[in-house]
């Protein structure tokens, strides 16, 4: 007979995270403890994305700070999906905290962590903090990528500020 492992979980709780049934996620978290599989990073991300898009980044900080407690190594995909939550929320404050954290846990960030940092700075209409966080990714040898470049020239169209905008072609 077949029985389900962590990564049979995992994909569960994936796809109970991108439907936003965060309740069914723990569900299967706790079951999967009752099966005495011990949950991995890969897992508690699923877990954390799931957090942010059912109760927003808040509550995924909380299930970061679980994951840490858990003796489990969250890595930057752990710590981009609350910085990314929480930029997506204009929590900007926040986000840069959660970036520190990140460092602190000696975690590089990647280009995914500054796009949204960048974007959440172009949704807010500071596309002056955008262009900070941009400077920031180039001077830690992080690559900007075409999400890049778009959420800074769309942080400035959002103002108004097509000249700037332009500047950056």
């Amino acid at each position: 007979a077949l029985t389900a492992d962590v990564i049979s979980f995992t994909a569960v709780i994936d796809s109970c995270a991108k439907k936003r049934d965060f309740a069914r996620a723990l569900s299967c978290l706790d079951e999967m403890a009752r099966a005495q599989l011990r949950a991995d990073t890969i897992c508690f991300n699923a877990v954390l994305d799931g957090a942010v898009k059912s109760y927003g980044a808040a509550e995924a900080g909380n299930w970061l700070e679980r994951l840490r407690s858990q003796a489990l190594k969250p890595d930057a995909v752990s710590y981009n999906n609350v910085i990314s939550g929480l930029a997506k929320e204009g929590e900007m404050d926040q986000a840069d905290k959660w970036l520190g954290l990140m460092q602190a846990a000696n975690l590089k960030p990647t280009v995914v962590t500054f796009n949204a940092l960048i974007n959440g700075c172009a949704q807010a209409s500071r596309p002056e903090e955008a262009a900070r966080w941009f400077d920031v990714m180039s001077k830690q040898t992080v690559s900007p990528d075409t999400v890049s470049f778009n959420a800074l020239i769309k942080g400035f169209c959002r103002r108004g500020d097509s000249g700037a905008a332009a500047r950056l072609l």
